[in-house]
């Protein structure tokens, strides 16, 4: 069966003009008409009732401010209160105080926005899952090599996907929201599957600039720092929080990721899509439904 993109809510559709080839299809390069391209959302929702923001730090909050209280009033507007990391977010080089020799890192207005676009390589992680509460499984390199031997081999301008199914298991449930974040940080239930450093740096020797994750965090329950240190160290970017990998065909279409223009930033929530062309293969809809949830 094939998948009917009218029947996903994350998925659009957007009429534009472009360029074919750019998104992967077998065209002309100087050919440009007019196209209906798929638009694949693979943010989570923010709001007071999902596990959006980190344990500890400044909760999500959203306060009206404009038309409140106020007979008649034409506008409303809301007042939001969050951290830089929330929700679907990038941590930027200077999320960590310094690099290991002291150097203070890149902001992440300074970086390209071409840094967070690329072909989507997504490999599945399903398959790890801990079992020791409070401790994270690790991805380690041989699952990376495993699926570049089944597939191709990662290359410059890949942007490197995991799908745990993390966030589609713990984000969306109501009855288990607990189990995404807060729990597994409080040793009441088992971590998410967190890359190992040894992974990144192997990903940094491909030349991956950009990694995406479908979970709270790049760093493991047990130890936040090595991943994040690995990564900043070999300046790969991570994006968080990512959601609906199930529906992203692995090296197919465009990942796009756009942060908050903030200056002095450590770190921004924004929207992380895909784009796809409907002459490029979709995930049937059998594939979506084997999603372990």
């Amino acid at each position: 069966a094939t998948w009917d993109p009218r029947q996903v809510p994350h998925v659009s559709l957007l009429a534009t003009l472009t360029n074919e080839a750019w998104l992967n299809c077998e065209r002309d390069q100087n050919e440009m008409e007019p196209a209906t391209l798929l638009l694949v959302d693979l943010s989570v929702p923010v709001g007071e009732e999902y596990p959006c923001s980190w344990p500890g730090l400044t909760p999500f909050a959203a306060h009206q401010t404009l038309g409140a209280d106020i007979p008649d009033e034409y506008f409303i507007s809301r007042s939001l209160t969050m951290e830089e990391h929330l929700g679907t977010h990038v941590d930027a080089l200077s999320h960590a105080t310094a690099d290991d020799n002291g150097t203070r890192l890149t902001s992440l207005d300074t970086l390209p926005l071409a840094r967070f676009c690329g072909r989507p390589r997504v490999i599945d992680s399903r398959a790890i899952r801990g079992h020791i509460n409070g401790e994270s499984p690790w991805i380690l390199p041989a699952l990376v090599t495993a699926h570049e031997a089944r597939t191709e081999p990662l290359k410059p301008g890949d942007v490197a996907l995991f799908w745990t199914g993390w966030s589609d298991e713990f984000y969306h449930g109501t009855s288990q929201r607990e189990h995404y974040v807060d729990w597994p940080l409080s040793g009441r239930s088992p971590g998410w599957p967190a890359l190992h450093a040894d992974t990144l740096h192997y990903l940094a020797e491909r030349h991956i600039l950009t990694v995406g994750v479908d979970t709270p965090s790049l760093g493991a329950t047990h130890d936040p720092l090595s991943p994040h240190r690995a990564a900043f160290s070999t300046e790969i970017t991570p994006v968080e929080n990512l959601t609906n990998l199930a529906d992203v065909t692995d090296g197919i279409g465009l990942f796009i990721f756009l942060p908050l223009a903030m200056l002095r930033a450590t770190g921004a929530p924004g929207r992380a899509v895909v784009l796809l062309h409907p002459a490029e293969p979709l995930p049937s809809a059998t594939s979506v439904a084997e999603v372990d949830v």
